[in-house]
């Protein structure tokens, strides 16, 4: 499928909402914001996304079991593409991995760092498809790369982090 000029590539995201969080964001709205990082990254069309946006007991356990750091946190993922190869046909795209998002954890540092929750989740939702896609924070530099295109993609959803982050 071609894309006509100022349309968006299509992607598979399958969103989940649960616990907290239901009735709290619309599925279609996490998806664009998805979708939009996606494209940001020129990822190839028909690739995977899983989001699943839930509590903090539900991320706590999962930082627990996948990462030994026994304390919830706001955002994991799950890249499916560097730990092994994830079966996929061969002109099929494909399943780049899972982003578990802490809602409530997400309402607090909105709070704390004064802008809206909606900004937050987007925000958390971004860095999590970013690290899908191999971006990481462990210096200053890479800190300052993935940061940079955080900002791009949000300012590019019209939204904006005050101050940047």
């Amino acid at each position: 499928m071609t894309n006509q000029p100022n349309e968006r590539p299509s992607y598979a995201v399958d969103v989940e909402i649960d616990g907290v969080a239901e009735g709290a964001l619309d599925a279609a709205w996490v998806r664009r914001v998805v979708e939009a990082a996606l494209a940001a990254e020129a990822v190839a069309e028909g690739s995977a996304v899983d989001v699943w946006i839930t509590g903090d007991e539900e991320v706590h356990a999962l930082n627990r079991e996948h990462r030994g750091v026994d304390r919830p946190t706001d955002v994991l993922s799950f890249a499916f593409q560097e730990t092994e190869a994830f079966p996929t046909a061969p002109d099929e795209a494909p399943n780049l991995g899972q982003v578990v998002l802490s809602f409530p954890r997400a309402v607090s540092q909105a709070r704390e760092y004064g802008h809206a929750a909606e900004l937050e989740v987007a925000f958390l939702l971004i860095h999590g498809v970013l690290h899908l896609l191999g971006y990481d924070h462990g210096d200053p530099g890479e800190e300052r790369r993935m940061f940079g295109r955080q900002d791009a993609i949000l300012t590019g959803l019209g939204l904006a982090i005050p101050g940047g982050r």
